[in-house]
């Protein structure tokens, strides 16, 4: 950026902010509801995107989806009353080969100073279809679905009921609930707990901050927290490897009791057991060793806490 650029930019956040501070501290609060409904195929596809707002996705068994917002505007710009700027916000609706796709906007694509904006978005969807939505604030939850499902939120908790199909998940600072997944989950959280259930497929589940529990996963785990306990239950024998890895707390993991795999388990702050014999080396603090002949590899480590391999 060049430093007349620089300037520019700056100066204009000077007056943003002070416009903002010139706002009446009892400005009134405006609301606008927004309600469509479109024609949908089971099997498709929403997608939907908004600035702000929690959403909120419920099925039936209809072959449409139904789209409702409850917008509240605090703050308005200087000059100009609250009921002009909830005005400036603008929904632009697509259909097509049974895919819907909504997006909530500010009206070309400007988004005023000092803005406050409470939002609430309720969508209904086949109870066949597959998910895309992305807030840039606000929690998410989804009822159970049969279909694949992306979702982000810069900011808020993500809450999901049974999913049959693949999900994908992200929140920038919130906890994370799933329950069981006929699918593989990618699930990661930058400050936040998380909590899946069983999940017939592979499991990759992160977090910067909270504890990971996962029910009985038939496939792969890659599991990491800088902060928090894991605990984990494989349903069987899995033939890809396994890593669970914290940097405070400690690890359960329980398995069958004819588990195969070669397992490399450590600490700095604890013990590790294991209930399934070993071949290798086993020391108070590590294990490194073949469980009942060896398969694939097991990596188990933390920085702050005990680890245990359990037999079901």
């Amino acid at each position: 950026m060049n430093p007349t650029s620089t300037i520019l930019s700056f100066f204009t956040t000077l007056a943003c902010a002070a416009l903002t501070a010139a706002l009446p501290l009892n400005a009134a609060e405006s609301e606008r509801n927004e309600h469509k409904s479109l024609p949908a195929t089971s099997g498709g596809t929403l997608i939907f995107t908004t600035f702000a707002g929690a959403i909120d996705i419920k099925t039936h068994d209809q072959d449409q989806v139904t789209y409702d917002a409850v917008l509240k505007l605090g703050n308005g710009w200087f000059g100009r009353s609250s009921s002009e700027l909830i005005d400036q916000i603008v929904f632009d609706y697509e259909n097509s080969g049974g895919d819907v796709k909504i997006a909530m906007k500010w009206k070309d694509g400007k988004q005023p100073c000092g803005v406050s904006l409470n939002a609430r978005h309720t969508l209904v969807v086949p109870a066949k279809y597959n998910l895309e939505v992305r807030t840039a604030g606000g929690s998410i939850s989804v009822a159970d679905i049969t279909g694949n499902v992306a979702a982000h939120t810069s900011g808020g908790n993500l809450k999901f009921g049974k999913v049959k199909g693949e999900i994908k998940t992200h929140t920038s600072g919130g906890s994370i609930s799933l329950e069981d997944v006929k699918g593989n989950a990618d699930v990661e959280t930058s400050g936040g707990s998380i909590k899946v259930g069983n999940v017939e497929g592979n499991v990759s589940a992160h977090t910067s901050g909270g504890s990971i529990q996962v029910g009985a996963v038939s496939g792969a785990m890659k599991g990491h927290t800088s902060g928090g306990s894991i605990r984990a239950e494989l349903a069987g024998q899995i033939e890809q490897p396994l890593e669970l890895n914290t940097s405070g707390g400690s690890i359960s993991l329980t398995v069958p009791n004819d588990f195969k795999a070669d397992l490399n388990a450590s600490t700095s702050g604890g013990n590790v057991n294991c209930d399934l014999p070993v071949e290798g080396a086993v020391k108070r603090s590590s294990v490194n060793g073949k469980l009942n002949g060896g398969g694939p590899k097991v990596s188990l480590s933390t920085s702050g806490g005990s680890i245990k391999v359990a037999k079901r």
